[in-house]
């Protein structure tokens, strides 16, 4: 939420995000983001790089498997750094943007105060890395000597990574902590499995929370973000208030989401941050294009948040559709789109977006911008919900 005018609970501590930075198939900074995400531009392409179109023919994956959003060879070798050349890229890539994070802060801050939380899926490693040994790396390169750990969780890595640092800060192990996510198609397996049991989708496009949706698509990325405990005026981007992690139905199988869950989610992350439903102004969702995933993440969480609403109406904001999902990055992507419109006050149009579920359509308590960005009311102290 934002910082101006913020009611706090008594004795709430105030954790600040101060610093931002991204890598996406197209854009290598936040601000590059949002230009992407106003322009509902899809950078989501059937041509891949060299190096998946040789990988994905060594394993004979079939022609749908190629789609994705691609980060180019040339972005990957502007990244690389001397002090990790060793190392396995998705943690070079982690040094670089985590690097480039702190650089985003303005400012000069105690290394040896801060904490280091990264998310990765180490099965799409091509070196063999340790999960532990990630985070201790990025530490040892960025000279941050604070706690650290990784968070390797499927799509909820970056959330709990963000989570993580925030625990940190709250228990005063640290002032300072940075949190970063990263996801790499080096390998053909994810696209070939996931396309074989419906996650993937076989037409080659991601539309969350719509009535097309059939699958989502794989975008390769990695974001940071840095958060700091009671920020200087004027240093905060955004606060994050309060969050909350629920263990999800262990009965449903990988990619299904469950309503009650992400009520409770929901709920306990408002309880956290002392906020009502209505002070909540937009809600960026999980929203990764299928629609066992997508349809009962809006029914546990969406009532929650509009239940006592009357005129108002909620807005929703995602950024799958121009970017596709990239897992262990995406929790902090989301985290930073939430940031950027809360900055802005708008909300963009997803990209290629069609016909709402139907759920959506039901009720006039939801809002999803469809013909130009949504301005949200610059009157009132805005508040956003990012599901991890």
């Amino acid at each position: 939420s934002d910082l101006k005018n913020l009611n706090l609970a008594p004795n709430k501590i105030v954790v600040g995000i101060i610093g931002m930075a991204c890598l996406t198939s197209s854009v290598n900074a936040p601000s590059q983001l949002w230009d992407a995400l106003v322009q509902e531009s899809c950078q989501i392409t059937t041509s891949p790089p060299d190096r998946w179109r040789k990988a994905c023919a060594l394993s004979n994956a079939p022609q749908a498997a190629l789609v994705g959003a691609f980060i180019g060879a040339g972005a990957l070798d502007e990244i690389k750094r001397a002090d990790v050349a060793q190392m396995d890229l998705h943690v070079q890539l982690l040094t670089t943007v985590m690097s480039k994070a702190l650089d985003d802060t303005g400012s000069v801050l105690q290394s040896k105060e801060m904490g280091i939380f990264t998310a990765t899926q180490p099965a799409d490693f091509l070196k063999r890395v340790s999960s532990s040994t990630i985070p201790r790396t990025v530490a040892l390169v960025l000279k941050a000597a604070g706690p650290h750990g990784n968070s390797d969780a499927e799509c909820s890595s970056g959330y709990l990574a963000l989570a993580s640092a925030r625990n940190a800060i709250q228990a005063g192990e640290c002032n300072v902590a940075a949190a970063g996510g990263v996801f790499m198609l080096l390998k053909p397996d994810l696209a070939i499995g996931s396309l074989a049991s419906g996650m993937m989708s076989p037409t080659g496009s991601c539309t969350p929370l719509s009535e097309a949706a059939n699958g989502t698509i794989w975008g390769e990325a990695c974001s940071a973000v840095v958060l700091q405990r009671d920020p200087r005026p004027g240093a905060s981007l955004v606060s994050m208030t309060g969050h909350a992690v629920v263990e999800n139905n262990p009965k449903l199988p990988l990619g299904f989401a469950d309503p009650d869950t992400m009520a409770a989610a929901t709920t306990s992350a408002l309880l956290f941050a002392g906020l009502q439903p209505t002070q909540v102004a937009l809600v960026h969702l999980h929203a990764m294009g299928s629609l066992p995933s997508d349809l009962p993440e809006a029914q546990g969480v969406l009532p929650v948040l509009t239940g006592s609403r009357t005129a108002d109406q909620l807005v929703l904001l995602g950024h799958k559709s121009s970017f596709g999902h990239s897992v262990a990055a995406s929790g902090i992507l989301g985290a930073i789109v939430t940031a950027l419109a809360l900055q802005h006050r708008v909300v963009p149009v997803p990209a290629n977006f069609g016909k709402p579920l139907q759920l959506l359509q039901e009720t006039k308590k939801i809002l999803i911008p469809t013909s130009g960005p949504h301005l949200l009311d610059t009157s009132s102290t805005m508040s956003g919900v990012t599901n991890g």
